[in-house]
């Protein structure tokens, strides 16, 4: 395995975390949920897509745990921050205070997300560096040579795709997490 390849194999990674991080700053600042609430749940946005199957192969390593901890984490605060924004608050002077706690809300689950993302950006360049050092060393074998190379994987296009429909599992989950986020 090419360390270029491998490096475009996490730079992929690191873009598509980017462009969800892009999604979510706009959010904050145009409160316009339709760009992220399909992406709430880890396994909706293009990194968890890319977590959950591309990267499958490097379980095996510590710092993969802590990537996937830290984007569950950053996803849960995301669900609550579009249940926050979705809220419908009137700006009335009855509901000055509400309005204060919301953007107060707003800005705690943001700043959470941030932090989450800052983490799970460490986290996966250390993978990418555990990762590297395995595959230079001649002693152990490649974690890629039974699969689609990385190579290929890389290059793969984006394929648009229709709405997923969720398993039962997700399902419980997400009503779980909204349950959880509106008190029910």
């Amino acid at each position: 395995m090419k360390n270029d390849s491998l490096k475009h194999f996490f730079d992929t990674a690191k873009s598509h975390h980017s462009d969800i991080m892009s999604r979510i700053s706009s959010l904050v600042d145009n409160r316009n949920t339709d760009k992220v609430a399909a992406c709430t749940l880890n396994t909706a946005c293009q990194f968890g897509k890319w977590l959950y199957n591309e990267a499958t192969l490097l379980k095996e390593f510590p710092s993969y745990k802590k990537v996937e901890v830290y984007h569950n984490y950053l996803h849960d605060n995301l669900a609550k921050l579009v249940m926050e924004i979705k809220k419908d608050i009137p700006n009335t002077i009855f509901n000055r205070r509400n309005k204060k706690k919301q953007e107060a809300y707003i800005q705690v689950y943001h700043q959470q997300i941030q932090n989450a993302a800052f983490d799970m950006l460490k986290a996966l360049n250390k993978l990418e560096n555990e990762v590297i050092k395995h595959e230079s060393d001649s002693t152990k074998a490649s974690i890629f040579k039974n699969s689609s190379s990385v190579d290929d994987l890389a290059k793969k296009k984006k394929t648009k795709v229709g709405k997923k429909k969720l398993t039962p599992e997700e399902r419980k989950v997400m009503n779980e997490d909204i349950k959880r986020i509106l008190g029910n």
